[in-house]
């Protein structure tokens, strides 16, 4: 079996990268740094909306929160504004630097993810390694099926395939970039910020979490498996 995670793009993203992708191609002389900038940003700010934001909006339309349930979530929203900002601020200010030429690459890098379509919403996808897709899936399964008690464990492999994604669409297109010292160890130091940030709040989650109520997991562990596609 192989395992992926599917992420969804509205088309209009997808189109402006793919257009940029094949001006940068075609040697467009004009700078196209913003453009791209915009573009890896907006699709950031989807995926972050899609995984987390929706849960987020969930909770908020709850009438039945405790004042510890309100307390988790202001915190929980901080971390989601936090990382958002960092990824609005950070991304086309690191792109800003860089000719076409060098961004030719990265472009290609990340069109490579994706499956072409004319839907409105597009799959951008990675792929997880054998082990972890079916140790993220069998405990997710667990969640699904009632056993609270898989629910640290699941996260923990939440962890792990978010640091893949990580890996696939800001470290490795950074490494192709080759920035110098100062900036790289700048975008390294938000890349651990906003990254270890969000974790701990995901391995907390599982450690609070109260077991008697299995409903809550359960809807949890549904969200996150549809983004897990086995094949």
């Amino acid at each position: 079996m192989q395992y992926k995670i599917d992420l969804l793009i509205k088309q209009q993203t997808y189109q402006e990268l793919k257009n940029i992708t094949q001006s940068l191609n075609n040697g467009e002389k004009k700078d196209l740094a913003k453009q791209l900038g915009t573009a890896f940003t907006e699709m950031s700010c989807q995926v972050l909306d899609q995984v987390f934001g929706s849960l987020l909006n969930e909770q908020r339309s709850r009438s039945d929160l405790d004042a510890n349930g309100k307390k988790k979530l202001k915190e929980a929203e901080q971390i989601f504004d936090q990382i958002e900002g960092a990824l609005k601020k950070y991304m086309p200010w690191s792109i800003s630097f860089f000719s076409n030429d060098r961004l030719k690459p990265v472009a290609n890098h990340i069109l490579k993810k994706f499956e072409d379509s004319n839907a409105n919403e597009v799959v951008m996808y990675y792929q997880l390694d054998r082990n972890l897709g079916e140790q993220a899936n069998a405990n997710i399964q667990k969640v699904i099926d009632g056993d609270v008690h898989a629910l640290p464990a699941a996260l923990k492999d939440l962890v792990k395939v978010i640091d893949l994604g990580v890996s696939e669409f800001i470290r490795d297109p950074k490494t192709l970039l080759k920035f110098n010292f100062v900036v790289d160890k700048t975008l390294n130091g938000v890349i651990n910020m906003i990254t270890s940030t969000g974790y701990k709040r995901l391995e907390k989650a599982g450690e609070e979490y109260d077991p008697a109520n299995v409903e809550k997991a359960q809807h949890y562990a549904q969200h996150f498996k549809k983004f897990l596609i086995v094949a």
